[in-house]
């Protein structure tokens, strides 16, 4: 194999790893922003209240389908009487936590990282097939074939990661309303 095709291999491998570190670091920064909002509160599901360290409720205030939230709120005067509040809220409204709706395999943020996940993966793809038409050598070109084999299985399982999350406008798609 020639120094060019290797840089190639080498290139389509790299996208493929950026393609799964980037998905990993995008869960674990949109898990640890959720939590790190809720520091100091406490769900309470059979009310489906947040309970403040200081003992103060916040109850659901609204359901927001369009962006795809729950928003919590805390009474304004005793969250505006309270000695945490320069450190906990701004708002003379009470404290607002906002929540999710949907968890994130099926958020949009979910989305969005699985559409540049597999744009990588697509490009992988792209540039094995090329090699597979440059390559006069038949044991470089079954490598490459091999190799976008491998690719072409890792882009239909995330294409239809893809495909699994809810669209933007409220309904899902396609192969998410058949699960």
């Amino acid at each position: 194999m020639n120094a060019e095709a290797l840089f190639v291999a080498g290139y389509a491998a790299v996208l493929l790893l950026m393609a799964f570190v980037m998905d990993w670091a995008a869960r674990a920064s949109h898990e640890t922003l959720h939590r790190t909002k809720t520091i100091g509160f406490t769900y309470h599901p059979h009310l489906n209240a947040w309970r403040c360290s200081e003992g103060t409720f916040l109850w659901h205030h609204e359901t927001d389908e369009a962006a795809r939230v729950v928003r919590f709120r805390g009474k304004a005067e005793i969250c505006n009487a309270c000695a945490l509040k320069p450190v906990c809220t701004d708002s003379n409204t009470g404290r607002t936590l906002v929540r999710p709706l949907d968890s994130w395999p099926h958020s949009e943020m979910a989305r969005f990282q699985r559409v540049l996940s597999f744009c990588l993966i697509v490009l992988a793809g792209v540039l094995s097939s090329v090699e597979i038409a440059r390559q006069p050598v038949v044991s470089v070109k079954g490598a490459f074939a091999g190799s976008l084999l491998a690719v072409a299985l890792l882009g239909v399982r995330e294409w239809g990661r893809v495909r699994a999350v809810k669209t933007p406008w409220g309904g899902a798609t396609r192969s998410a309303r058949r699960t």
